[in-house]
């Protein structure tokens, strides 16, 4: 199992969005937790996505870096 730290997110960012992010570059996602203020409930702007197993080709991927309202 492969935990990846997904950081500069919108505010905004749902986990049924990230999880359809990862997903399009051909991971298989097991779960993803956006971590948020535990007063506020608010997006603290980043999240961690588990893969069930870590890819042949870990080690970075270019090219999936995006931005999003500003962030």
């Amino acid at each position: 199992m492969a935990r990846l730290y997904i950081g500069n997110l919108p505010h905004v960012t749902a986990e049924h969005e990230l999880q359809a992010w990862v997903e399009q570059y051909g991971f298989k996602v097991e779960s993803v937790q956006v971590i948020r203020d535990l007063e506020t409930g608010a997006s603290r702007g980043f999240a961690f996505v588990e893969l069930p197993e870590v890819p042949a080709r870990a080690g970075g991927r270019r090219g999936t870096e995006r931005s999003e309202n500003g962030r």
